[in-house]
């Protein structure tokens, strides 16, 4: 079977952007919401973002939920699956000095999905914008990039696989189709 594609609406998308620009330099964390695949259609739909910023402990190179904030959203999740149904997870990878992040899932991040219910998780490479703007496209790998204000922004979708009996990622398509043309619209201007 193929992978599964993954659509993402306008206000999870941008939610998501911001969180990241908002802890710039550190690691943001959140959780997203939305539709797993059916037999009828291979895709998932994110509909929903939230970012959790107060309650984790954040570093540049990883972020931390409290066991208290976990325990009290995955009983809010489970409680409430049909006005949460809690999909996966989002997180950044900022750049670091002259270290840039990385839009790939590192070992810690693999090996956090793999002890989360999280089907899907979303990487956001961010760094600084030197130079111009660059337009939102997507990238082979099936994720997208481009400008976001100050700031270039790689933002995949992955899922865990097994290959040769270990879990590896997979990057998944991303389609954002109309908020990548507004984004580009506003960056022209």
């Amino acid at each position: 079977m193929d992978p599964p594609i993954v659509y993402i609406e306008r206000e999870p998308f941008s939610d998501m952007l911001m969180a990241a620009v908002d802890t710039f330099r550190k690691e943001c964390f959140g959780y997203f919401f939305g539709s797993k695949p059916t037999k009828n259609k291979n895709a998932f739909l994110i509909k929903n973002a939230i970012a959790i910023q107060n309650t984790i402990k954040r570093a540049n190179t990883e972020v931390k939920v409290s066991k208290g904030c976990g325990q009290r959203l995955d009983g809010i999740f489970s409680k409430y699956p049909g006005l949460y149904p809690a999909i996966g997870y989002f997180h950044s990878h900022p750049e670091w000095g002259s270290i840039p992040g990385s839009h790939e899932m590192s070992d810690d991040d693999i090996l956090e999905m793999s002890n989360s219910d999280s089907e899907i998780a979303v990487v956001l490479k961010i760094s600084s914008r030197k130079r111009e703007r660059l337009d939102w496209i997507s990238k082979p790998d099936g994720g997208v990039r481009g400008s976001y204000g100050d700031y270039i922004v790689d933002f995949n979708v992955y899922r865990l696989i097994i290959e040769d009996n270990q879990k590896i990622p997979e990057s998944l398509q991303v389609i954002a189709l109309s908020v990548l043309k507004d984004l580009n619209k506003a960056n022209k201007k």
